[in-house]
């Protein structure tokens, strides 16, 4: 149960986080704003690609069960 929490809160502060590099909170002084905002994008598909895999992941569990 608490590893479930774990697992999708994890997730959730990298979507939260590539949130954050998209709205520019996390940008690096004298350095390319397109860049920080690249990967951005990159990371919020990333942990919505994982939290989609680990929720189908765990539907076929639970029908295997």
């Amino acid at each position: 149960m608490y590893t479930h929490i774990l697992n999708y809160g994890v997730r959730a502060a990298m979507i939260i986080v590539g949130l954050l590099m998209v709205l520019g909170v996390f940008s690096p002084p004298r350095q390319d704003a397109s860049l920080m905002r690249m990967m951005g994008i990159v990371m919020i598909l990333f942990g919505v690609y994982r939290m989609a895999m680990y929720y189908t992941k765990q539907q076929r569990r639970h029908d295997e069960e």
